[in-house]
């Protein structure tokens, strides 16, 4: 009988040490799952001290981070890990993300094939694109501005001027010190004799410009000394409705990936900000949620990583809205070697005259501002919507990306009306515009 009290007390003391030792892991597990803190670049850490945000030390998430992830408490900081300044947002319902370098894209500038470009135009199946998005003709006129020394002039302010010396359009030089001007673009019915202005450093060259051909371009030497800024800003501007669900998750690896590595190469020799930017539909839980730029590159990764997406339900979306807060209500710096605006969707805009004037208006404000449109068509974006964005990117000299099915992720892409193309890794290709603007 003693024998089997004392079998009996040693079992009660093993029960209890285990779980002792079982609450001292559940108490633990927060700070030491296999997470690590996040570190800005001075090395201090970046941990919000209200939302515990931390980020995965490896790509397959601990036992114990995964039980975390369905806790009560796991979920309280979920919807508090973006800002401390933003509560009603949520973060992801997963630990782990997809590797990056999967999805593949292919990538067409046609300001480099402008002669294709308006051959399409003249065709009767795309020529009616540019009157549903509201543009009327796209004669171009390029301006190359270099130095005395043959130098490319960067953010040298381009004007084009009617009779009246009113501005029609304006644009900035960029790195090769190329900027081009569309007299015509939303109103083909202007005078067709024009003043040319391009000024830098307070030296200004004019140049009378009549009977424009379709295509043009000018060289301008300017009697100054051609300045390299160190600064650069980027802009991700994310459409985050229910449709992006089958690529959002692949997408926020490859962009954090991207700003990883952009980072990394040239911390010594640039000062890069960043900004993230995300939109929905006008009856969604939020139209924009921006952030203003940053050089604090986790935090931008956080804000990345922190969405989800919802909403939409019709398939065009807020647009209009997402390229007036990304390009008219953030502070750009317009003295930066580049400013490149990544805008990631599936859909377009809503079609009704209000918001085709917002278009107009940021279109033209982008290209004044020097701000590049790249956009980043995903699955479900249309022939139509394919058009638009291509308007775009040619308006403010950027270049038109699309993702492709040979990944095998998400839904269908259509062919684009393009010459013949690269496939590449998206990461990669992102990596090369953006190193093609700031070199």
């Amino acid at each position: 009988m003693k024998k089997v009290l004392f079998t009996a007390l040693i079992i009660m003391i093993a029960a209890a040490m285990a779980f002792s030792s079982g609450c001292a892991k559940k108490d633990s597990a927060e700070t030491s799952s296999g997470l690590e803190p996040v570190y800005d670049s001075t090395g201090e850490s970046a941990v919000d001290s209200d939302s515990g945000m931390y980020s995965e030390k490896s790509e397959e998430a601990p036992a114990e981070a995964a039980a975390l992830e369905d806790s009560a408490w796991a979920e309280s900081e979920r919807t508090e890990s973006i800002e401390s300044d933003d509560e009603s947002s949520k973060g992801s319902d997963t630990v782990s993300s997809p590797q990056a370098g999967q999805l593949t894209a292919g990538s067409w500038n046609d300001n480099e094939y402008f002669d294709y470009f308006l051959e399409l135009l003249n065709d009767n199946e795309w020529y009616s694109y540019m009157e549903t998005w509201g543009y009327e003709d796209f004669t171009r006129v390029g301006v190359h501005v270099i130095s005395s020394d043959y130098m490319p002039v960067q953010n040298a302010v381009v004007e084009i001027s009617d009779e009246q010396q009113d501005v029609v359009f304006a644009a900035k030089t960029d790195n090769r010190g190329i900027a081009y001007v569309f007299p015509y673009l939303f109103d083909s019915d202007i005078e067709h004799d024009f003043t040319l202005t391009v000024s830098y450093q307070g030296k200004v060259v004019t140049q009378q410009l009549n009977d424009i051909d379709k295509d043009q371009m000018i060289d301008i030497v300017l009697e100054a000394t051609a300045e390299r800024s160190n600064e650069v800003d980027i802009m991700f501007m994310i459409d985050t409705t229910g449709s992006m669900s089958d690529e959002l998750t692949y997408i926020q690896s490859e962009l954090t990936y991207i700003i990883e590595e952009v980072q990394d190469a040239n911390e010594n020799n640039l000062d890069i900000r960043v900004s993230t930017n995300f939109y929905r539909d006008t009856e969604d839980e939020y139209v924009c949620r921006t952030f203003e730029f940053t050089d604090n590159i986790n935090k931008a990764i956080r804000q990345i990583n922190d969405q989800y997406a919802d909403g939409g339900g019709d398939y065009p979306e807020a647009v209009e809205k997402a390229l007036y807060e990304g390009i008219s209500n953030h502070e750009w710096n317009d003295k930066a070697r580049a400013r490149i605006m990544f805008l990631i969707l599936d859909a377009p805009p809503h079609l009704n005259s209000e918001v085709l004037q917002i278009v107009a208006e940021q279109t033209i404000e982008a290209a004044k501002l020097g701000i590049k449109i790249i956009p980043v068509a995903s699955s479900g974006v249309d022939k139509s919507s394919e058009f638009f964005l291509r308007f775009l990117d040619v308006s403010t000299n950027g270049t038109y990306v699309f993702l492709t099915n040979d990944s095998g992720i998400g839904n269908e892409h259509i062919e684009p009306t393009i010459g013949q193309y690269d496939v590449e890794y998206l990461n990669e290709l992102l990596i090369r515009l953006i190193n093609e603007e700031i070199e």
